[in-house]
């Protein structure tokens, strides 16, 4: 009995470390936050993951502001943005974030 209990123990153990393993595996290594070289023209100014191989990216290139939809087969274009669009999203002070965002980008539409 004092064997199966140090096996059920142990293996417990080994399956912890093991999610500890790829937890940091995914945050670290496949999210290029350790290899990220920099550029000297490019910049990453966010991400935004809508599914596993599907997001939206802002990039600035010199002093272009361009709104990406990248895909894992294709990267495409989705817009250029201006400076005055990006501002720093608070979840606490705004729960309506879209909204706003959509209803003064409707207003700059028309």
């Amino acid at each position: 009995m004092e064997s199966t209990t140090k096996v059920v123990v142990n293996l417990t153990i080994f399956i912890i470390i093991i999610f500890i393993f790829v937890y940091l595996y995914k945050k670290y290594i496949l999210s290029n936050k350790i290899f990220r070289k920099r550029s000297r023209y490019v910049e990453q100014l966010d991400k935004y993951f809508l599914a596993n191989d599907k997001w939206i990216e802002i990039v600035k290139i010199g002093e272009k502001i361009i709104l990406l939809g990248v895909s894992n087969n294709a990267i495409n274009e989705i817009r250029e943005i201006s400076q005055e669009d990006l501002h720093e999203l608070n979840y606490q002070q705004d729960e309506n974030i879209f909204k706003t965002v959509l209803s003064k980008y409707n207003k700059r539409q028309n």
